[in-house]
């Protein structure tokens, strides 16, 4: 089990097992229950289990797509006993957990199969028993290209189980076999989701999961990533829309911005001059020419900025969203938590959230990476002053702008005197003093 702000290690097998083993699970009993609307949705189609005598019940979950809808449906105050029925193969990450949760294994295998993390408790408390999980692996996000350089890769840490600072979690009868953990090579790479590229314009940062946006046109900033969903991509003068909890930003426009994507449904493109719509109901409006981004609600990603606004940028993320990309001559905005930061041009790269990569930039300073992500990579174009983002715990810091660094040494080494002169200046990454098992 990974706990952040426990000691560095890296494991590549765990076969403990815990001592304790629970009862058997009742028989099997269907009940309709009355929930908003979201969890209704996300729980359609499946049966609750008593869990006794009392008036707790249980969510059963038989595949992966039942047991992510479950987490979901929990966070959002839904059920949160989940009872796992049959063996169960995963195909991704399964979402952070934000709430109180209990996970009954019955005897049964989550396999993580090689394709990300099983269990991340980023607040509240899990209490997961009578489990096998397998295969799972931590694989930092890389940093996406950028023409000043790499941004950092993100942190590897926490396979099978991450317990976030504030979080808690208990195992009974759980066993873990072949977890690895494995860092991302070195913009903006967030926890798992990759940052985007950058043409002439900004790459935004990788999320928890969601990669960030790139730059395919222009010379803007995309969107970062959200918990799952992908930023937006920058075409034009107008920046892309921050990923949502699971819908994908929208592509900003020749001067419009792109919607930041919602919990489920993606945020529309900007249109001409016009900013899209922000996925319903979470996703920020995209700004239209002069207006910035609208800020995402929570499980949103912030709107990509129009061209040049007046005041502002891009929108900031909500939990679970990245930060919208910004226009031309605008910032971009800082990604929530699990949300990677959105990229800019002239001014300031979007900060990554917690599991979150910096957004890129160019011509200025990229925006620095959440615990866990990269920092932003910058342009190397000299006499701009741009700088890298720095590195969140575990993260690599982004490029920066090298040409400039090397003559504003040479014309300090110039003025200073020869008997003082000063050693070379490096930019480091925040110092490894907190860090995770899987």
């Amino acid at each position: 089990m990974a706990r952040r702000g426990a000691p560095r290690q890296r494991w590549t097998q765990d076969t403990s097992v815990c001592d304790s083993v629970i009862s058997p699970a009742p028989a099997r009993t269907c009940l309709l229950t009355r929930r908003g609307a979201l969890t209704a949705g996300l729980l359609l189609g499946t049966c609750l289990s008593p869990l006794g005598s009392g008036s707790a019940w249980a969510v059963d979950v038989a595949n992966e797509t039942a047991l992510r809808n479950a987490i979901f449906a929990a966070n959002g105050g839904g059920d949160s006993n989940i009872n796992v029925t049959a063996n169960i193969t995963l195909t991704q990450s399964l979402p952070m957990i934000t709430s109180s949760v209990t996970v009954t294994g019955n005897g049964n295998v989550l396999n993580a199969n090689n394709a990300g993390r099983a269990f991340f408790v980023q607040s509240g408390t899990a209490a997961i028993s009578n489990l096998t999980i397998n295969n799972a692996v931590a694989q930092g996000g890389a940093g996406g290209s950028a023409t000043g350089g790499g941004a950092g890769g993100g942190l590897g840490a926490g396979a099978a189980v991450f317990v976030n600072t504030g979080a808690a979690a208990s195992l009974t009868n759980v066993t873990v076999g072949n977890a690895s953990a494995t860092g991302g090579a070195g913009g903006g790479g967030g926890l798992g989701g990759a940052g985007g590229s950058a043409g002439t314009g900004a790459g935004g940062g990788g999320g928890y999961a969601g990669a960030g946006g790139s730059n395919v046109g222009g010379t803007v900033g995309a969107g970062g990533g959200g918990e799952f969903g992908a930023g937006g991509n920058s075409t034009g003068s107008g920046g892309g829309g921050g990923g949502g909890q699971q819908g994908t930003g929208g592509n900003g426009s020749s001067s419009g911005g792109g919607g930041g994507g919602g919990a489920t449904t993606a945020g529309q493109p900007g249109s001409g001059s016009s900013g899209g719509a922000g996925g319903p109901p979470q996703g920020g409006s995209g700004g239209s020419v002069n207006v910035a981004g609208g800020n995402g609600a929570a499980l949103g990603g912030g709107g990509g900025s129009g061209s040049t606004p007046s005041s502002g940028g891009g929108g900031a993320g909500g939990l679970s969203g990245g930060g919208g990309g910004g226009g031309g001559n605008s910032p971009a905005g800082a990604g929530g938590i699990g949300g990677g930061g959105g990229g800019a041009s002239v001014r300031p790269g979007g900060t990554g959230g917690d599991f979150g990569g910096g957004g890129g930039a160019t011509f200025s300073t990229a925006g620095a990476g959440g615990y866990g992500g990269g920092g932003g990579g910058a342009t190397t174009l000299a006499g701009f002053g741009a700088r890298g983002g720095n590195g969140g715990f575990g993260g690599g810091g982004g490029g920066g702008d090298t040409a400039a660094a090397a003559a504003a040494a040479a014309a300090e080494r110039r003025v200073a005197p020869s008997s003082c002169a000063p050693a070379p200046r490096s930019r480091s990454t925040t110092p490894l003093s907190r860090a995770a098992t899987t």
